[in-house]
């Protein structure tokens, strides 16, 4: 810097004589500024808004979905938090959110994390087929019950208890559990008899849990209808063979022999 500094005024002491012209090396001594890009008003827009006509339903593809105030993250702006499987429904979409409304939360919600093919979500069985621990209907399932009884965790073929888990929670009937566990076939009707939104007896109702035994193995399944002869359509995970789905109609005299009770939710 100082060498430059001294051809200058050495450039300007020859021009006053007469003798050369200033030297342009005075712009060796300027500092070159880097002009830094800003932000147009363009950058900061947020895609609009596309109404639909009519609302569309769909269902959450994941566990703890914030649902949104406004179509961005901000502080503190989650309202509720959705699970995987609730159904929603769109009305709005604006990439990369939408906006939906339902039982628990109306607001925004990113588009990743709901699909309207409902097949994505809830799993379908085949009767008599056998369900392991790496099928993807079981691993729909376990998403379903965010694996609460651990059956994925241990690698374990489906479970009897975990299909009730899923059907009851599919038709909206939460159960308030006491810190009782574990919650294995044969022991429901012990850790929910003091429930006061639980009852328990030996009449078969259609949406309710039936609890017996087979072989002198105990098992669970879910009444599906209950019919003016006292016949009942049962589906059940596990009552003849581990990780079997099946689905019977049984008269009175045959689901007698199993000896059951029958778990229903007020």
């Amino acid at each position: 810097m100082w060498l430059a500094f001294k051809e200058v005024l050495v450039d300007l002491w020859l021009f006053t004589r007469g003798k050369q012209t200033p030297a342009l090396k005075v712009q060796a001594l300027l500092v070159q500024r880097v002009p830094v890009p800003q932000s147009t008003p363009n950058d900061l827009l947020i895609p609009a808004a596309q109404p639909i006509v009519g609302s569309r339903r769909a269902y959450i593809t994941a566990h703890d979905v914030p649902c949104l105030r406004e179509p961005i993250k901000k502080f503190d702006s989650v309202i509720e938090k959705l699970q995987y499987g609730q159904e929603v429904h769109v009305d709005v979409v604006q990439p990369p959110y939408i906006h939906t409304y339902s039982e628990k939360c109306t607001g925004w919600v990113k588009q990743s994390d709901v699909t309207e093919d409902f097949k994505q979500i809830e799993p379908e069985f085949t009767p008599q087929a056998v369900y392991d621990a790496k099928h993807v209907e079981v691993n729909k399932l376990r998403r379903f019950i965010a694996d609460q009884q651990s059956g994925g965790a241990l690698n374990l073929p489906l479970q009897s208890s975990e299909y009730v888990l899923f059907k009851l929670q599919a038709h909206k009937q939460p159960i308030d559990w006491p810190k009782s566990q574990p919650r294995l076939p044969g022991l429901w009707q012990i850790i929910l008899k003091e429930k006061n939104s639980v009852t328990i007896g030996v009449t078969p109702k259609t949406g309710s849990i039936i609890e017996g035994v087979f072989e002198g193995i105990n098992f669970l399944g879910f009444v599906e209808i209950v019919l003016p002869n006292s016949t009942i359509r049962v589906s059940s995970v596990g009552r003849r063979v581990v990780g079997e789905y099946l689905e019977e109609e049984l008269t009175h005299a045959q689901w007698g022999l199993f000896q059951p009770v029958f778990i229903s939710f007020n």
